[in-house]
């Protein structure tokens, strides 16, 4: 598996359980009597049409934007993340 499939993966299994649009394409597949690589290969596919959906109509809201101006601040911009998302957790 490659790189970017595995991130894909990853990201799908997350997406299943956090991602409305994900879950429902999954629980289609799986209704469909797809075992679960074929599922889970589709919502790879729909999470990868999503992101590229999302980065050609200029919406980076995920994107990691970080300049070190000194030496140990931080200047971000976050203004469009959450207070719960995993960008300012893992910061």
């Amino acid at each position: 598996m490659g790189a970017t499939a595995a991130v894909l993966y990853r990201a799908a299994r997350v997406g299943l359980k956090h991602n409305p649009i994900l879950r429902t394409c999954y629980a289609r597949f799986c209704a469909a009597g797809n075992v679960f690589k074929v599922a889970i290969t589709a919502c790879m596919r729909k999470l990868l049409t999503i992101l590229t959906g999302a980065s050609a109509a200029g919406d980076h809201r995920c994107a990691r934007t970080s300049s070190r101006s000194t030496a140990g601040s931080r200047n971000r911009d976050v203004s469009l993340l959450g207070p719960n998302s995993w960008f300012q957790r893992a910061t």
